[in-house]
C-alpha cells in the first residue's frame, strides 16, 4: 500500500519532477481560484469595487494554500503568498503582487507561479515516503536528469523516436518502478518472478538489476543498446559535416598509422588501467604538447627523451585487453578528430548502488549548488574511460609531435546512465558537433527557408540529446522484455558455470594470416531514416562495461570473433570486385533514393559487429561498410547510391547536404 500511495503521487508530479504530468485538480484548486479572481479583477473594475463580497472564500483559501505549500517551510510560504494579510479578502488584490520593478504595473501570473510552488512541495513531500521504500526508490527517485519529459514530447515524425507498445509499457513501468506485466509464469511467495536460466541471482527485480548485470537473455539487447548510442553519433556527426567511420578491433593499427602491430595493440590498452600507468600517461602527454612549442634544436632533443619514456611505458603494460573504440569523427575543413567510445550505466546496480546513495544524501544536503553534482556512478565510468585511453592519448600526440598528424585527436567517452544522465564527455561531443553544424550553416550562407542559424543549432543540440535518450531507454526497455527468459545460445569454447560462470580460456591459437589494414568507415550519402524495429541485434557486439557475474570471458568471444572475420576477408579477398561506377556527366557525385532504405541489410556476411551495427537502428541511421580503403564495393541491391571514382575524395549527400570524405 505504501508503494502504490508513492506511485500514485509520483504520477501526478509534472515532468520537470519526474513524474508523470498526470496534474490533479485538488492540489492545484486552491492556486486556481485564487489566480483567476487577481486576474479578473485587472480587467474588472466592478469586479474590484465588489471584492468584499468574496470575503467568506478567502479564509478558506488562505488555509488551504498553507496546507498546500506547508513542505516548502513557513519563511518560505510567507514569501509566496504576501502574509501576513491586514484583512483576509487582502489575498485576492492585485496591487499587492505587483513586482516593483514591473514595467506594466500588472500583477503577474499568480496561478502559474503558485501551482509551481505546489508542486514543488509536493515533490518535497513525496521524497520521505520513498526514502523509506529503499535504497534504489531513493536514488532513482532523486536522480538529476528528468527524461520523461523528453520522452513523452518526442516528435513521432522521425521513426527512431517511436516506441513499440512493449518497449514503452516496459520502459514506463521500470521508470516509476512498478512491477513488470507477468511473463514468464514462474513468481514466487513474494511475487517477484524467478530468471528461467542458470543466472546464480534468479530475482527479475523491477529496478532492473538483473536486466543489467548480465543475464544471458540479455545480451541481444544489450548489444542493441550499444549499437543504437554508436549510431546517434554517427548520424549526427555526417549531419555535422565530418567523415564518420567505425572502428573495429582488428582494424585499430589504422587508428596509430600502422606504427603498431595489432597484437601490439591488444597488449598495450588495459581493460581497467591502473592509476600510476593513467597518470604517467597523461603527464607525458602534457610535456609532448609543450614540447611543440620549443625551439627546433631543443624539440628534437626532448621529443627524444620523451619518446624513450613512452615507449617504456608501453613496454610496462600488463593484462591487455585490446583497443575498444568505437569510432572516429574528422572535420576535414579544420582538421579536428574526435575518437569516441559509447557506453551505458546503470546507476542503481549492485556494484554501484552504495557509492550513488551517498552521493544522492549529500547531492540532497547541498540544495540548490547540488543540481550541477552528476552522478558518481556515471563520473567514475567516464574517469575509467579516459584513463584505459590515456596510453593512447599520449601516443596519438607524439604522432602530432613527429609531424605525423595534423592535430592529435580528442578521445571522450559517450556516457549515457540509464536514468538520462550524460557524462562530460558526451556533452562536450555534443557541443563539438554542434559547433561544427553552425560552421557548416555558416559556410552555406542564408536559408531559402528563412531559418536562421541560432533555431537550426539549437534544434540540433536537442535532437542529439533526445536521440541518446532514445537509444538509451529503447535499449533498456528491450533488457528488460528479456531478462530472465530461457537462453538457448551456444557458450564460447572453454566456457563453464562453475565460480559464477568464468572458466579459464584455452590455449590461444596460431595467429592469422596477414592481411592489408582495414577500416570500418561510414559515409554521410548513406545516412538515410531507418525504422528501429525492422531489425534484430547481435549479442556479442557490445563493447559495454558488464556488471554481471554470469557472461562468459571476453577474450574468449573476442578470439573466436576474430577467427570468423579472418575467413570472411580470406574468402572475399579471392573474389574479384566489380568495377566502379564512372561519374555522371552532371557532375553530380552521389545520390540516394527512398529505395535505399529496404535494400541496405542484404548481404549480411557472419561478422557479429558489422551485424549489430548494420541490424539496430539508431536516430535515423543507415550504414554501409567499406571492404577497403583502395576498393568499393558494390552490390545489385545498392545501385541507387552512386560514388563518385573520379578521385581518392568522395562527394556524398548527408540530409541534403554535400560532404567530401
Amino acid at each position: 500500500m505504501l508503494k502504490k500511495n508513492a506511485f500514485r503521487q509520483r504520477l501526478r508530479l509534472p515532468t520537470r519532477f519526474n513524474g508523470a504530468g498526470l496534474l490533479g485538480v485538488d492540489g492545484v484548486g486552491p492556486a486556481a481560484f485564487v489566480g483567476s479572481v487577481i486576474a479578473c479583477c485587472e480587467v474588472d473594475t466592478v469586479l474590484a469595487d465588489n471584492i468584499a463580497g468574496l470575503e467568506r472564500f478567502a479564509a478558506p483559501a488562505i488555509r488551504l494554500l498553507q496546507a498546500r505549500l506547508a513542505p516548502l517551510g513557513n519563511e518560505r510560504v510567507n514569501a509566496t503568498l504576501r502574509l501576513p494579510l491586514e484583512a483576509p479578502v487582502d489575498l485576492f488584490s492585485p496591487a499587492r503582487y505587483v513586482e516593483q520593478d514591473s514595467k506594466t504595473n500588472r500583477a503577474p501570473k499568480m496561478q502559474q507561479r503558485w501551482g509551481k510552488e505546489i508542486h514543488a512541495a509536493a515533490a518535497r513531500r513525496l521524497g520521505p515516503l520513498e526514502a523509506a521504500l529503499g535504497d534504489c526508490d531513493l536514488v532513482a527517485s532523486q536522480a538529476r536528469a528528468k527524461p520523461v519529459g523528453p520522452i513523452l514530447n518526442l516528435r513521432l515524425s522521425n521513426r527512431f523516436n517511436r516506441f513499440t507498445p512493449a518497449q514503452f509499457v516496459a520502459w514506463f513501468r521500470w521508470q516509476f518502478r512498478v512491477p513488470q506485466l507477468v511473463r514468464l509464469g514462474s513468481a514466487g511467495a513474494d511475487g517477484v518472478e524467478q530468471c528461467l536460466g542458470r543466472c546464480t541471482k534468479r530475482d527479475v527485480d523491477l529496478y532492473g538489476k538483473h536486466a543489467n548485470k548480465g543475464c544471458m537473455a540479455t545480451l541481444a539487447a544489450r548489444g542493441g543498446r550499444h549499437s543504437r548510442l554508436k549510431h546517434v553519433v554517427s548520424f549526427h556527426g555526417a549531419k555535422a559535416g565530418c567523415v564518420v567511420s567505425w572502428v573495429k578491433e582488428e582494424t585499430t593499427p589504422e587508428l596509430l598509422l600502422h606504427q603498431f602491430s595489432l597484437e601490439q595493440c591488444q597488449a598495450m590498452f588495459p581493460k581497467r588501467a591502473k592509476v600510476k600507468l593513467a597518470a604517467q600517461a597523461r603527464e607525458l602527454e602534457r610535456e609532448l604538447r609543450a614540447a611543440a612549442t620549443l625551439a627546433p634544436a631543443e624539440r628534437e632533443a626532448k621529443q627524444r627523451e620523451l619518446s624513450v619514456q613512452l615507449e617504456a611505458l608501453v613496454e610496462s603494460v600488463e593484462d591487455g585487453a585490446g583497443l575498444r573504440l568505437d569510432g572516429t569523427l574528422s572535420h576535414l575543413p579544420s582538421g579536428e578528430q574526435v575518437w569516441y567510445d559509447t557506453t551505458t550505466v546503470h546507476t542503481t546496480c549492485s556494484t554501484k548502488l552504495t557509492a550513488e546513495l551517498a552521493f544522492t544524501r549529500k547531492r540532497q544536503a547541498a540544495g540548490k549548488e547540488g543540481k550541477d553534482m552528476q552522478s558518481a556512478g556515471l563520473m567514475a565510468v567516464h574517469k575509467t574511460k579516459l584513463d584505459r585511453y590515456a596510453l593512447l592519448a599520449a601516443l596519438a600526440e607524439r604522432q602530432a609531435l613527429d609531424g605525423l598528424r595534423s592535430t592529435a585527436p580528442i578521445i571522450l567517452p559517450v556516457a549515457v546512465s540509464t536514468h538520462g544522465e550524460f557524462c562530460p564527455g558526451a556533452v562536450r561531443v555534443q557541443e563539438w558537433l554542434t559547433g561544427k553544424y553552425r560552421a557548416r550553416l555558416l559556410l552555406e550562407g542564408d536559408r531559402d527557408d528563412g531559418e536562421k542559424t541560432e533555431d537550426l543549432t539549437a534544434a540540433f543540440r536537442r535532437e542529439f540529446r533526445a536521440s541518446l535518450l532514445v537509444a538509451s531507454c529503447k535499449g533498456l526497455a528491450d533488457m528488460l522484455l528479456a531478462a530472465g527468459m530461457p537462453f538457448a545460445g551456444k557458450r564460447a569454447p572453454g566456457w563453464s558455470s562453475a565460480s559464477g560462470g568464468r572458466a579459464h580460456a584455452p590455449p590461444p591459437s596460431a595467429p592469422p594470416p596477414p592481411r592489408p589494414p582495414l577500416l570500418s568507415s561510414v559515409r554521410g550519402s548513406e545516412a538515410v531514416e531507418l525504422s528501429d524495429d525492422e531489425d534484430q541485434c547481435s549479442t556479442a557486439s557490445s563493447s559495454e562495461d558488464n556488471d554481471g557475474e554470469d557472461v562468459p570471458p571476453r577474450a574468449l568471444r573476442r578470439s573466436a570473433r576474430l577467427k570468423a572475420q579472418t575467413q570472411a576477408r580470406t574468402s572475399a579477398a579471392a573474389r574479384t570486385p566489380p568495377p566502379r561506377t564512372s561519374p555522371s556527366s552532371s557532375g553530380a557525385a552521389c545520390c540516394a533514393d527512398s529505395g535505399a532504405d529496404s535494400d541496405a541489410d542484404s548481404g549480411a556476411d557472419g561478422d557479429e559487429d558489422s551485424d549489430a551495427d548494420r541490424s539496430s537502428g539508431a536516430g535515423a541511421w543507415r550504414a554501409r561498410v567499406q571492404p577497403d580503403s583502395g576498393s568499393c564495393k558494390q552490390d545489385s541491391s545498392s545501385s541507387n547510391s552512386r560514388i563518385c571514382s573520379s578521385s581518392p575524395l568522395s562527394l556524398v549527400i548527408c540530409d541534403g547536404f554535400p560532404v567530401v570524405t
